[in-house]
């Protein structure tokens, strides 16, 4: 019987937790293979018997960690987080955005080109906002709609967006009657355009530490991004930096590695986003909602996300397994100009429905 085990036994500790002792041990082999790794021959004339001390007090300092986290359950930023499933997705995902090469930038008079495609239910009351049909009771029409979205922006994010708002699909038969109870009223689709201005977030990118803890604790401090504290905000500001598609390797890398040490993450296994592709899912939940983000396992890129209600008596009153929103990222390019909006193929007018 080993101390560990003794101590178990007295009921001094908790029995460890598999994920903690698999973190920590990950930990371990992390350190002894970074002190074991061979000097060059400019640094072994000042390392010499001096190096080989340092390093045993190292392995010797990361095996007291491990056992201490096994005995007691640590629960700090560098011990815990993610299921271990999903931080060992996330740690492969950091590992391939770091040798990726950099995506090409836009130069003078260029523009990065992208593309998006989402949807999320729109919920209109019948008879007006705030009104109630004459039985007293408060009915409501919800649809989906595709939202084609293309973005121009500029090394200083100016540019032009452009929407393509499709027509709407109703979720149910009974939405779809309520809408025509209600007159049927006019639902916009179509083509707009606005003008792009300067993105805040954009220009934070390129000060971003490459470091994955400065990093988190730039997150966690919302000094990046305001927003209330807590894990499922970590969770929801790694996507938002991970959106933008030119950020550097090495910071795409840092946000993979930190998003690993925030709880609650679970890994989904290979799945598809609403585009057809196959990439590994990783999910949050938060009040009955579940966001899942969906990347190209050989790219480490952001394919898609989706809104999925997982719980009864969510704040959404939708059903377990409704569908809130999704977005796909359908890619990047820099290009040489902007098209004229009226170049743009128009969608289909709503169709015309009837009472069923």
């Amino acid at each position: 019987m080993d101390n560990l085990e003794l101590l178990e036994h007295l009921g001094a500790v908790e029995a460890p937790d598999e994920a903690v002792l698999l973190r920590a041990t990950a930990m371990l082999e992390a350190e002894i293979a970074r002190v074991s790794a061979p000097v060059t021959d400019d640094e072994a004339p000042e390392k010499s018997l001096r190096s080989l001390w340092h390093s045993r007090v190292l392995v010797g300092v990361a095996m007291v960690v491990v056992l201490a986290a096994a005995a007691v359950g640590v629960t700090s930023n560098l011990l815990s987080g993610s299921s271990s499933a999903a931080a060992s997705v996330l740690r492969r995902l950091a590992r391939v955005a770091l040798v990726q090469s950099p995506v090409a930038l836009p130069g003078p008079g260029q523009y990065l080109y992208m593309q998006y495609e989402s949807s999320y239910l729109h919920k209109a009351p019948t008879a007006g906002i705030g009104a109630s049909p004459s039985d007293g009771s408060q009915e409501s029409y919800t649809y989906f709609q595709i939202d084609r979205e293309q973005a121009w922006a500029s090394s200083s994010r100016d540019g032009e967006w452009i929407e393509n708002l499709g027509p709407p699909s109703f979720l149910s038969p009974s939405d779809t009657a309520a809408w025509v109870a209600d007159g049927s009223p006019s639902i916009p689709t179509g083509t707009s355009a606005s003008k792009l201005g300067p993105d805040p977030l954009y220009s934070v990118i390129p000060t971003l530490p490459t470091d994955p803890v400065a990093l988190g604790q730039r997150i966690s401090s919302r000094s990046i991004e305001s927003g209330p504290p807590g894990p499922a905000e970590d969770f929801v500001q790694v996507r938002d930096l991970l959106r933008e598609s030119d950020a550097p390797p090495a910071v795409r890398a840092a946000l993979f590695d930190y998003a690993a040490t925030i709880p609650g993450v679970v890994a989904l296994g290979t799945v598809s986003d609403h585009d057809g592709r196959s990439g590994v899912g990783l999910g949050f939940i938060t009040d009955g909602l579940r966001t899942d983000l969906i990347f190209d396992p050989a790219t480490s890129m952001f394919l898609g996300e989706d809104e999925t209600v997982v719980a009864s008596g969510s704040s959404l009153s939708y059903p377990v397994g409704t569908v809130f929103s999704w977005t796909v990222y359908l890619g990047s390019s820099v290009v040489d100009s902007m098209p004229s909006i009226a170049s743009l193929p128009a969608l289909p007018p709503p169709p015309v429905l009837g009472a069923s």
